[in-house]
């Protein structure tokens, strides 16, 4: 009699316990500021994580305006991932726990770049610029690669106990990155700046410097009809450089593809992804930015 009921009180001890550990495993809520940052840490994250990002699709994150809701999600989230840079416009105006902020890009802050460009506005969106420190630096796939490894350290600062696991995901990842690395660089020096390439925004810094192609950039509205001011420089910049290429965000529509087709320039679209693109991930996007930008070669 005495052994059965030592065997029920054991196991009200074990089941006991393993609620307690279930209460203790909730997972780490990860809030994350672009989407390049979301395919990263998702990749590198294991199971004692759970990320979000809250950017609606189709919404530039640089330029988001948080809800009340996003903000309090933010505020209660153990890790904010920031990608740094001057990316986040809307973190100047609120507050948010200062231990849960991991800046992505501080660690190689002396790498920022500069960006110069007028006020402007996308379609019917709030009128921004993109001056100041150019802010899209997963572009240079090495620098992506830092930011891949910052994350991973917090993460094994929040649960050391899947140390193992975080970087055998991370160096999964940093594969991936440094095989985008070596195709950006080959069609880099195979180019071996022939000409200045426009550029359709002033999104590509990171890109030009790393990978050796020398970039000017205009300040197209492509969801719209390209005005008369912007074929005028676009044309003015054609005589400067001679240039025959012209890298977009996003694929024209037919209106603008005809017109800039009468200026003698060729468009490829090589789009930064800061937010999610259809069913596509972050790496089949760049895979694709690759093929596209290597059709300069033929």
């Amino acid at each position: 009699m005495f052994l059965p009921m030592f065997r029920r009180a054991v196991l009200l001890i074990l089941t006991s316990a393993s609620a307690a550990h279930g209460l203790a495993a909730k997972p780490i809520e990860v809030q994350v500021s672009n989407y390049p940052l979301f395919y990263f840490a998702g990749r590198i994250a294991t199971d004692s994580f759970k990320i979000e990002f809250r950017t609606p699709e189709g919404i530039d994150p640089a330029f988001w305006e948080p809800t009340d809701d996003d903000l309090k999600a933010f505020q209660g989230a153990d890790v904010i991932l920031l990608n740094g840079a001057t990316f986040e416009k809307w973190i100047k105006t609120v507050t948010l726990p200062r231990t849960s902020i991991t800046d992505t890009s501080k660690g190689f802050s002396d790498k920022h770049l500069k960006s110069g460009e007028e006020v402007h506005r996308h379609g019917s969106g709030v009128a921004h610029s993109h001056g100041g420190t150019a802010m899209v630096t997963w572009l240079d796939m090495s620098l992506a690669a830092e930011q891949a490894e910052t994350i991973a350290e917090r993460f094994v600062e929040e649960v050391p106990a899947d140390k193992g696991a975080i970087h055998a995901n991370l160096e999964k990842l940093k594969e991936d990155l440094f095989d985008l690395d070596n195709r950006f660089k080959a069609v880099g020096k195979a180019w071996n700046n022939r000409e200045v390439i426009l550029a359709s925004h002033p999104v590509y810094h990171y890109m030009g410097e790393a990978y050796g192609f020398a970039i000017e950039a205009l300040a197209w509205e492509s969801e719209q009809g390209l005005s008369t001011a912007a074929l005028r420089e676009t044309e003015r910049l054609i005589a400067k450089h001679s240039s025959k290429w012209v890298i977009c965000e996003e694929q024209l529509s037919k209106g603008n593809e005809s017109k800039i087709k009468s200026l003698g320039l060729n468009h490829l679209v090589l789009a930064p992804c800061s937010n999610k693109i259809g069913s596509y991930d972050w790496l089949e996007i760049m895979r694709r930015n690759v093929s596209n930008l290597e059709l300069i070669l033929e």
